[in-house]
């Protein structure tokens, strides 16, 4: 599979079905496919593995803790855009978001967390059109 997103890759070593278009990826595959996606079905699960160093997860692909129980999304994270500069962001707090959200890929494991920088892939745009789960500046109106 040449021109892969670092996602794909790694839904293909996992051995999971998923279609792509170029780097765009839609997994899971539910009904028909937007014009131009092909379905990529792996042979089964491949990950790389490297004895000579099994508690480091930097060796190869098989995680040394604990895996979360949401699987292969485990690893993709949805994520307010916002102008931080302008917002004023310096921490955890409440801020506007306008509706813009992505949804991104989490390339490698985070060291010194929590203050570690995180490497992300991003995927797409979160919308209420491709993600169920999406609101977008919930209030309620009386």
């Amino acid at each position: 599979m040449t021109d892969a997103s670092r996602y794909q890759v790694y839904l293909y070593e996992l051995g999971l079905e998923f279609a792509r278009n170029g780097k765009q990826t839609v997994y899971p595959i539910d009904g028909a496919l937007p014009a131009g996606f092909v379905t990529v079905t792996p042979a089964g699960a491949d990950i790389p593995i490297d004895a000579s160093d099994p508690d480091n997860p930097f060796v190869d692909g098989v995680p040394s803790g604990t895996v979360a129980d949401n699987g292969p999304a485990r690893r993709l994270v949805q994520i307010a855009v916002l102008q931080c500069q302008a917002l004023g962001v310096k921490g955890s707090h409440t801020y506007p978001t306008s509706g813009n959200y992505i949804e991104a890929f989490v390339t490698q494991m985070v060291e010194d967390e929590p203050a570690g920088g995180i490497y992300i892939e991003v995927q797409r745009p979160l919308t209420t059109t491709n993600d169920p789960d999406f609101h977008a500046n919930v209030r309620l109106v009386e």
